[in-house]
Parts: C-alpha cells; structure tokens; sequence
C-alpha cells in the first residue's frame, strides 16, 4: 500500500480504510497472524528545512516540515493501530532517497511509542533493505532505487539466516 504525502490526509486515510475492510473480510475467511506494514519509501518527500531530497535535489513542496512530520507520524499510527486489532504487526521503516533521515526520526519514534506493546514490533534499524521470513517465503523490502537483479543478487548474502529455508 504506497501512501505518500503529497495527498491530503483525508484521501489517504479514506485508502486505507477501503483497504482495511477488504483486510477485515480476509481475516473473516482465513484468519491473519502477522501483518507486515512497510513505511518510509519517500513519505516525506524532503529533508530538512531547505526543501532538498537527501542527497540536496530541490523540490518544490510545502514548507511547513513540522506539519507533514506531525501528518507522517499521526498516519503511520493510525495504520499500525488499526492493524494490531487484527493480527501482530511488523513494521519496517524503508528509507528511500528523498527523505532518508526524516525517515529515520520516524522509526525511532514510531519505536518508542510501541516499544512496550508485544503486539507491534518497529524495525527502526539504519539497514536500507530489511527481510522478513513467512512461512517459506522470503520478503524483502527495499525503496527500489536500483534495478531488480541488483536486489536478487544481493539477497543470498544480506538475508542468509533466512536463504536456505525458503523456496
């Protein structure tokens, strides 16, 4: 489910919860243990008060960095408070390259406000690519900021623990 910013809150939020439902009718057929909810992926749009990608590229937004950080974190909350009434909820901070660190800021908080819930687990580590394993598959997340096969390739050696048990 990409969300960016760039919408109104309202259009967002309205996404989500059309997706929620179809979530809840899926839960209500085969039941979910675990739901992972990748966030980041350039959802901010710019770093810092220049109004720059991370690596310095202007973009033309909306000043007010405080309000879309507030929106951010208020969104992500509502995903992942909604989610966890259904089923454990992991959630990866993807970093892309427009707002790495605001990204970053994001996970930690996101971290801090679930660190006591067994329910919600925050993956706020600074790797780019994080992997998960279900069952015998392999998941792996990435912002995409390269080709495909880069990723396949890499996968052996990033995600060994999990590699040899999956198909």
């Amino acid at each position: 489910f990409p969300v960016t910013i760039h919408t109104s809150t309202g259009e967002i939020k309205a996404e989500f919860d059309k997706l929620y439902e179809e979530i809840i009718e899926i839960n209500e057929i085969s039941p979910i243990s675990n739901i992972v909810i990748p966030i980041g992926n350039d959802l901010f749009h710019v770093d810092g008060e220049l109004h720059t990608t991370s690596n310095g590229t202007p973009q033309d937004v909306d000043p007010d960095l405080y309000k879309h950080f507030k929106m951010g974190i208020h969104l992500s909350r509502y995903f992942i408070d909604c989610l966890k009434l259904i089923a454990d909820v992991e959630v990866p901070i993807i970093t892309g390259n427009h707002s790495r660190y605001t990204e970053m800021m994001l996970g930690v908080s996101l971290a801090a406000i679930y660190r006591d819930n067994p329910n919600v687990k925050v993956d706020d580590s600074p790797n780019v690519r994080k992997y998960y394993k279900y069952g015998k598959t392999l998941l792996g997340f990435s912002h995409g900021e390269k080709k495909p096969d880069f990723y396949s390739r890499l996968l052996p050696f990033e995600a060994k623990q999990y590699f040899s048990e999956c198909s």
